[in-house]
């Protein structure tokens, strides 16, 4: 008797966990939670994407800044004083004596350096 009871049941209980699955799949539809697994993977995508890009463009703007101020030290400068910094900055020569001058400044105390 007891199996015959499940057996008559069974069909009921099985349309209603049916009708149940139906719900709530039109519910996930209704409220945008489909796929909650993989819209939590792109969102977590896309937020590693905006913190690289952030840093990024931090670089980009600490390397602005330092071309502004650089501009701003030419710009006040006198045209005599530009056209020396505009030579000395292309010649290789000079360059390397800076690097030397800087090097012996950081090791020893100033010492007079003669250039030939």
């Amino acid at each position: 008797r007891g199996i015959r009871f499940i057996e008559t049941q069974l069909p009921h209980v099985q349309q209603q966990v049916n009708t149940l699955q139906d719900d709530l799949h039109q519910f996930r539809q209704a409220n945008g939670v489909e796929n909650l697994a993989s819209q939590s993977q792109e969102f977590a995508q896309r937020a590693n994407e905006v913190t690289k890009q952030g840093s990024e463009v931090t670089i980009q703007l600490a390397e602005a800044r330092q071309r502004q101020v650089q501009l701003q030290q030419k710009l006040s400068l006198q045209p005599d004083e530009l056209i020396a910094l505009q030579i000395l900055n292309s010649e290789p020569r000079y360059h390397n004596l800076l690097y030397q001058l800087r090097s012996n400044d950081q090791r020893s105390p100033p010492k007079l350096v003669v250039c030939k």
